[in-house]
């Protein structure tokens, strides 16, 4: 863990979990950097697994009021991104989380255009005053060390989930979940079909994996990021679903929708069916 930009009395707190070396984190650093809000310091927790542990570990060494975590694959979309989430945060102490929206980074290609359309949750678009969503996720989400506290620490036992888990608690405890207004990130999604597959592959296994072992931590995703119940959607349905989906996928000709669901599947299968 290092703290790459150090403030006496840091307002923010950026977090960053990261398996990159600092040469290659050197694009966000900068954006991070030419933010309007100045009052910043910036800690990097290198190669430490599961996410929710890196983010606990940031957050422990923090000093700011406000902590905001970010993934180390985002782009900062302008100069006032840590600035307007802080401004909503500062608005409504009621409110507990607040992220930004998730757009496809300059340069897409003409595969990433296509998931970004087809697979449900890689985008969400800009949106010009507070928005409830589920969307908001620890690629670029803000909080008050206060919050932190009274909700508690990231989940450290397992690898997929880690969002929707916190932010059930967050809603638990009476606080509202909100996308800040005219505020993005850029995220790329996969680059072709086999990084598609492997990634829905391995969330898959992972969420199979959190459903043997800890079924109490697993909170159901919606597709459209509106918030739903948090109760455990029960097998049969969430086989079900995913027939429909790929019955969906076939008949519009969304194929990497189909390729997605495929591949999810084959990994939650062997995540349900392997010895642990």
């Amino acid at each position: 863990m290092k703290k790459v930009v150090e403030v006496e009395s840091p307002l923010i707190s950026v977090i960053i979990p990261s398996l990159k070396t600092e040469e290659e984190l050197a694009p966000l650093l900068q954006s991070v950097s030419e933010q309007t809000e100045k009052s910043v310091e910036i800690i990097i927790v290198y190669r430490v697994a599961p996410s929710g542990k890196a983010r606990n570990m940031g957050a422990s060494a923090s000093k700011g009021e406000f902590l905001v975590f970010l993934d180390d694959d985002i782009q900062i979309g302008n100069r006032d991104v840590l600035r307007n989430l802080i401004d909503v945060l500062k608005s409504d102490e009621r409110i507990g989380l607040v992220g930004a929206s998730t757009l496809l980074p300059p340069g897409a290609n003409r595969f990433q255009r296509r998931v970004g359309r087809e697979i449900p949750r890689m985008m969400f678009p800009v949106v010009n005053e507070l928005t409830d969503s589920d969307m908001v996720t620890t690629q670029c989400w803000a909080q008050r060390r206060e919050n932190f506290l009274k909700v508690g620490p990231f989940s450290e036992v397992i690898r997929r989930g880690v969002d929707p888990e916190y932010r059930h608690r967050v809603r638990s405890r009476g606080y509202y979940i909100f996308i800040a207004p005219n505020t993005y990130t850029y995220h790329p999604p996969p680059n072709n079909l086999r990084s598609l597959c492997t990634q829905s592959y391995r969330n898959g296994h992972a969420s199979a994996l959190a459903q043997r072992l800890h079924p109490e931590l697993v909170v159901p995703v919606p597709d459209s990021g509106v918030p739903v119940s948090s109760e455990n959607t029960p097998f049969i349905l969430r086989v079900l679903k995913s027939i429909r989906v790929l019955i969906y996928g076939l008949i519009s000709f969304r194929y990497l929708g189909v390729f997605e669901r495929i591949s999810y599947a084959a990994g939650y299968l062997m995540g349900r069916l392997e010895k642990i």
